[in-house]
């Protein structure tokens, strides 16, 4: 029996000191946090739009169609738009794209001169 222990205590000493590798290495966080950029366009006769959250809100007036506007957002981003007819009722067609040029969001809505056109949309 002593004979045994002595044989088979190196062995089980080999095999308790072999472990499989635990990889301890921290990794970065590899989900997309950064900011990407989208942008909006606007159909209309004459209207002005404000964009953005409220703290954070952009404007301009377009007559006929708008340039692409660019707005910077992260993933779950809420675009918020208020845009308002000015001087008649009009048709306004309001376009959201994505960084990747894809439409998220499109309407027309017949917008009078009183009140305005929301628009609150939820960006992947």
């Amino acid at each position: 029996m002593k004979k045994f222990f002595i044989l088979a205590a190196p062995v089980l000493f080999v095999f308790a000191s072999c472990s499989k590798g635990v990889n301890n290495e921290v990794r970065p966080n590899t989900a997309t946090t950064a900011s990407t950029q989208g942008s909006i366009i606007v159909k209309c006769d004459d209207c002005k739009i404000d964009y953005g959250m409220p703290d954070q809100y952009h404007g301009f007036s377009v007559v006929g169609v708008s340039p692409s506007s660019s707005y910077t957002y992260k993933s779950g981003y809420t675009l918020q738009s208020n845009i308002y007819a000015q001087d008649h009722t009009q048709n306004i067609t309001y376009t959201v794209y994505d960084a990747n040029g894809k439409i998220v969001y499109q309407d027309t809505n017949l917008q009078t001169v009183e009140g305005s056109f929301n628009a609150n949309v939820l960006l992947p």
